[in-house]
């Protein structure tokens, strides 16, 4: 789904939909929808709890993007969320592209 505004009829109110809607987006057949912070952290939990099982306790952050990916949820969105566990001390980088989960509680 491909997003014109006519400039003509361009307006703040348009810009803000257009803003908010590209904000967080995941791809649903092609087109784009808003999902809130909510949806992606519950997500991005499930991978890393699946993670962590299947590999252990130090997660690949590839992995876990590949995994998101198929989830159909944009990378932009995804990375925001990881930094946002880093800053907020739920998970930590042990080393470049490797990341630990910290508290066994959902995010």
């Amino acid at each position: 789904m491909e997003i014109r505004l006519d400039p003509d009829k361009d307006s703040v109110e348009n810009l803000k939909l257009v803003s908010k809607i590209l904000e967080a987006k995941v791809i649903d057949r092609g087109s784009y929808r808003k999902i809130g912070k909510r949806g992606i952290m519950e997500a991005l939990d499930s991978v890393l709890r699946e993670q962590e099982e299947r590999f252990g306790k130090t997660i690949i952050v590839d992995n876990v993007m590949e995994e998101m990916k198929k989830k159909r949820f944009g990378v932009e969105g995804v990375e925001k969320a990881l930094e946002e566990l880093l800053s907020m001390g739920k998970i930590i980088e042990p080393r470049a592209g490797f990341i630990q989960r910290v508290e066994d509680e959902s995010y």
